[in-house]
């Protein structure tokens, strides 16, 4: 693979590869949303050095010698940084899967300006690990280079059927930042006004326009949130 570094916003450097580095520099600026890091392969060492990073892997034994600022991250074959899947970022992938360029994962300094302008240009973008405050800036992109339908029909309140059913049932699953208990405590038919509520807060607190409408963003959000409390539950 080769490796480039970029410059995105605020004075911020990262180490990216070619075929995508340059839009993840573009929606930086866009947005003014510095990045702190992207591609962190072994192989990319050396440019990670020369702005003060390290590889994943390099992070793992720091964290593992007690180095103060090195907290915990996943493995080498298991991190979107290194293009692989993580069970979470990609829930339709096996774990340890291989990624595309585009699913390489982004950490930002503010992760709703850089969904919001992302969004803005086309793309679904969403939280990769939601119930960690300490990975709130990390992200993935969903589509390239466009968004597609998603899994199931837009959601409009009022609604009701299968759609409903699978929209409250992961909302039954997926915890809220905010209390750390289920959005809803059970399944329902109808898209009530109750539910309503309910997916606002979801969307507000995923950083999504909070309408109500449950449309391609909101439900590749519920795709990821859904797949990463599944994991979390059982840990």
């Amino acid at each position: 693979m080769e490796f480039k570094i970029y410059e995105g916003a605020a004075g911020s450097r990262f180490v990216g590869e070619p075929a995508f580095g340059p839009v993840v520099a573009h929606i930086s600026r866009m947005s003014g949303v510095a990045i702190n890091s992207h591609a962190r392969d072994q192989e990319a060492a050396p440019l990670l050095h020369e702005l003060g990073q390290h590889a994943q892997a390099e992070i793992i034994q720091l964290h593992a010698e007690g180095v103060p600022g090195y907290g915990p991250a996943n493995p080498v074959d298991r991190t979107s940084h290194c293009r692989r899947n993580d069970g979470v970022a990609y829930p339709d992938l096996p774990v340890g899967a291989e990624l595309q360029v585009w699913e390489r994962g982004i950490d930002t300094q503010n992760s709703p300006a850089f969904c919001v302008e992302a969004r803005r240009l086309g793309y679904i973008v969403t939280l990769t690990y939601p119930g960690e405050a300490g990975e709130a800036q990390h992200v993935n992109l969903r589509t390239w280079p466009k968004p597609t339908e998603p899994a199931y029909p837009t959601l409009h309140p009022g609604a009701h059927g299968e759609g409903v059913l699978k929209l409250t049932g992961a909302l039954c699953t997926i915890h809220s930042p905010k209390t750390g208990k289920p959005y809803l405590a059970h399944h329902h038919f109808h898209y009530d006004e109750g539910v309503e509520a309910v997916v606002k807060q979801f969307q507000t607190d995923h950083h999504q326009t909070s309408d109500g409408i449950v449309a391609a963003h909101t439900w590749q959000q519920l795709k990821v949130s859904l797949a990463y409390w599944r994991i979390h539950s059982h840990v």
